[in-house]
């Protein structure tokens, strides 16, 4: 059921339970006024609204409080004391709610949360989104943005090896001289590689292994920073100690 203010108007829905526990007055939760809802009480929520306004244009008088009813009045039900930003049932199920300034600035707030949360999630999974071919334009806008660096894709998988070559050191004893030459077949610029160099014996385990950073294969001349632009060339050259009799082959695998 539905009842509205005869002072202000406003719509609101009520139960016959809380009617009844009330004798049969309210107190309206906008303007406070206290009035009989029999006189204004109705089925569907459009004649209520129908009346409310037809009551409002006739210049309708609200009924006046009877001084001697101050018990019934503490006992009588207040409806919606948050104003006229209660719910009202309508037919399936659905309800109608008038939007008030509270819900505005709570919604913007979650809103905001909810992109801080987002942002914050791009950020910090940058270096994955980054080498997602599908992720990589947005990645680049958000950066564009935010004002931050973007890493490189990585495809190491495109990084070749033309030359290699391992042989005792000219001229110190128990060292190899490394040289290989690493080329990047992709088509974008991508990070020097972390490089490899692994040594096997004659049963095909390994006997030695070791990592070499870009710093350390690259030396100073070479800017790691810039990253290898498709199709360009990497020259190696690295001094190693010598793994012993036992290392018989060698591997190059990039990281």
């Amino acid at each position: 059921m539905f009842t509205f203010c005869p002072a202000c108007a406003t719509v609101f829905a009520v139960k016959a339970d809380h009617l009844h526990a009330a004798g049969g007055r309210v107190r309206c939760g906008y303007c406070n006024h206290l009035y009989s809802v029999a006189n204004y009480l109705f089925e569907e929520i459009t004649a209520a609204r129908d009346a409310a306004a037809e009551h409002q244009a006739s210049g309708g008088q609200a009924e006046t409080a009877d001084a001697g009813t101050l018990e019934r009045e503490r006992q009588a039900m207040q409806i919606s004391a948050g104003g006229p930003a209660a719910s009202l049932s309508l037919p399936g199920g659905w309800q109608q709610r008038t939007i008030a300034w509270h819900d505005v600035i709570t919604g913007a707030g979650i809103g905001l949360l909810i992109l801080l949360l987002g942002i914050q999630w791009l950020y910090f999974n940058r270096t994955e989104l980054a080498n997602d071919t599908g992720w990589r334009p947005t990645m680049e806008r958000f950066c564009d943005f935010l004002r931050c660096d973007l890493p490189f894709r990585v495809d190491h998988v495109r990084v070749a090896l033309l030359e290699r070559d391992v042989r005792k050191h000219p001229r110190a004893d128990d060292a190899l001289l490394v040289n290989a030459t690493l080329v990047n077949h992709a088509d974008h610029i991508q990070p020097f590689p972390v490089f490899v160099l692994s040594f096997s014996g004659l049963s095909g385990k390994p006997v030695a292994m070791r990592y070499f950073r870009p710093a350390e294969y690259l030396g100073d001349t070479t800017a790691i920073t810039a990253g290898m632009a498709p199709e360009s060339r990497a020259d190696v050259v690295l001094e190693i100690e010598d793994p012993g009799k036992d290392a018989i082959s060698f591997q190059i695998d990039f990281l």
